[in-house]
């Protein structure tokens, strides 16, 4: 998108007419698009990342626990309020769906579900009943389905009713397929504590949704770097969104490696087959450290391209494409570190960890000043500007 698009309407908080021109709340909250719930998707992953530290230090996971609470008041709002904006204008609903800018951030509402899914797992499995574990394996098969009939939709859509050329390619066409691919990693995070025979099923659907999410993002990358070469960098507002590109070698990296782990040894194929299990693993690990790489230079190529138009940005909710993918990363790092035993790689990924978390509080503060100052939910500044 061009540059020009993203800069401040006059008039706003910090515009030169004043606070006569300026839209009041109850305008302003017409503006909360999908995109907005990239937050809350962001604040699940810094809990989950917090919940899987290597080295960890009493009181660790009762931060752990507190983040996944703030995370969870923060969906409720942010529900709330984009319920009152289709409540208060319902046509807004259909436009927002129509609206490829703002449509392709629906998938961060599931996104968002998946963190609480593996956050039920690491911080309520260990204190509750036999409920929980039974609760979070219904949540897993209507996650599934739910997710794979949206992404079909959303791509249905994308190839039939747009015609967009090389200009139009955009990191956020791999959000659709992220929650499919979040599959593999919930499955990884939540089968050692099912049934075996339950295990076992989560596990082939984890690993179905997996390849399906990782190839389709893959095929996305030829066109995308396409669209580099030929047209350049994106608008410095929108340099953030792609490190999304980090996200599939990242995510399948770390399913494999936690699925292989969580497979019951002496169940099913695997009781038949005594020495698949431990194979399973090795073969998971490799494959783990290969995918690690691309995640690498996707994450060199997005600061290096942040960092020749750092000056020229301003806030935009895409900045929070700048934490997901990286919570993805940063946790597969520990499974690696975890699985060779290495006490170096489990320390550089802790030290991911501080640099994630760091970020995610840089970025929530901008953000809050954004809303202050008019650079987001104002007429003409978000997601739901060509509706």
């Amino acid at each position: 998108m061009p540059q020009s698009e993203w800069t401040d309407v006059e008039g706003g908080p910090g515009g030169e007419k004043g606070s006569e021109s300026q839209p009041g709340w109850s305008e302003r909250l017409l503006h909360v698009t999908w995109a907005n719930f990239l937050v809350t998707m962001s604040t699940g992953g810094i809990a989950v990342v917090i919940g899987q530290q290597p080295h960890t230090f009493r009181g660790l996971q009762t931060i752990g626990k507190v983040v996944f609470i703030f995370d969870l008041v923060l969906l409720i709002t942010i529900i709330t309020l984009t319920v009152q904006r289709f409540v208060r204008k319902p046509e807004l609903l259909w436009r927002s769906l129509r609206n490829p800018g703002e449509c392709l951030f629906l998938p961060a509402v599931w996104l968002s579900v998946a963190d609480i899914i593996i956050c039920m797992q690491l911080y309520a499995s260990s204190s509750t009943g036999n409920w929980l574990t039974v609760t979070i394996r219904v949540l897993f098969w209507f996650y599934v389905a739910t997710v794979l009939i949206m992404a079909s939709l959303l791509y249905l859509d994308l190839f039939t009713a747009r015609r967009m050329t090389n200009h139009d390619i955009i990191p956020a066409w791999l959000l659709p397929m992220l929650p499919v691919m979040l599959t593999g990693t919930i499955a990884g995070s939540i089968a050692s504590s099912q049934p075996p025979g339950q295990a076992i099923a989560i596990l082939v659907a984890g690993l179905t949704c997996q390849g399906l999410g990782f190839w389709a993002s893959i095929a996305m990358y030829g066109p995308f770097i396409t669209r580099l070469m030929k047209i350049g960098l994106p608008a410095p507002n929108l340099r953030p969104g792609l490190m999304i590109a980090v996200s599939p070698p990242a995510f399948t990296a770390l399913a494999l490696i936690n699925m292989s782990q969580a497979t019951p040894a002496a169940t099913s194929y695997f009781s038949s087959h005594p020495t698949a299990s431990e194979t399973l693993q090795v073969i998971a690990l490799a494959t783990g450290i290969f995918l690690w790489a691309l995640s690498f230079w996707w994450f060199v190529v997005t600061v290096c391209a942040i960092l020749l138009g750092v000056k020229k940005m301003e806030f935009h909710l895409v900045w929070y494409g700048l934490l997901f993918p990286n919570v993805g990363w940063t946790i597969s790092t520990i499974s690696i570190g975890n699985a060779l035993g290495s006490n170096a790689v489990t320390w550089v990924s802790t030290a991911m960890s501080l640099l994630l978390i760091t970020a995610y509080l840089c970025v929530l503060l901008m953000h809050a000043r954004a809303i202050w100052r008019g650079g987001i939910l104002w007429p003409g500044k978000d997601e739901d500007k060509d509706t």
